[in-house]
């Protein structure tokens, strides 16, 4: 698995437009991790990043491209 973060939309499809049409791709939509806390402003992303975590052990092995898009802060 290879793992990509970009930041909004304009460098999301910049970044796929790049990216191999033969590749699998999961893109995960996350809000953008404060200085602060180094967690995201989103709860519901903060309650699930141990599941995303534990899947990403889970598909290490498997030739898949996952793209973490940052989709900026609260007032965004």
């Amino acid at each position: 698995m290879k793992q990509i973060e970009v930041f909004g939309h304009d460098e999301l499809s910049k970044k796929i437009s790049e990216l191999p049409k033969d590749e699998v791709i999961i893109i995960y939509f996350v809000g953008t991790k404060l200085e602060e806390t180094g967690k995201s402003w989103c709860s519901d992303c903060v309650k699930a990043e141990p599941s995303i975590e534990e899947t990403l052990l889970e598909l290490k092995s498997l030739n898949v491209i996952f793209l973490v898009c940052n989709v900026g802060n609260k007032e965004e």
